[in-house]
């Protein structure tokens, strides 16, 4: 039961004395030391570059990736054109029923 904190406290205590290497004591600012084994081992890349001899040896060794081809989109499907009906012609009721009701207006006036 006690062997995850005692995991816990000991990895805690590495990363603490890793971070000291990184920190000048006198300052209290970050100051490092790339010459240091331990630094220059954790350090994989640098100013862009990869700096640690066993991933720089895979990365030499790993083909480019084939660039990614973006599927172009299938055009859209062309719109039918609604097809528009032909204007009704008036019925003859409607028609009859204008007239006398513009005729009943100026007999009237």
């Amino acid at each position: 039961g006690r062997r995850a904190a005692d995991t816990s406290r000991l990895y805690a205590r590495n990363l603490l004395a890793f971070v000291e290497l990184l920190i000048d004591r006198e300052s209290r600012s970050l100051a490092i030391d790339w010459d240091d084994e331990i630094v220059r081992g954790t350090c994989v890349t640098r100013d862009g570059a990869i700096v640690h001899p066993i991933v720089k040896e895979a990365a030499a060794q790993t083909p480019a990736p084939a660039p990614v081809q973006t599927p172009t989109p299938a055009p859209a499907p062309a719109k039918k054109a609604a097809a528009k009906k032909p204007a009704k012609a008036p019925s003859a009721k409607k028609t009859a029923v204008k007239k006398t009701a513009g005729a009943d207006k100026k007999e009237g006036s």
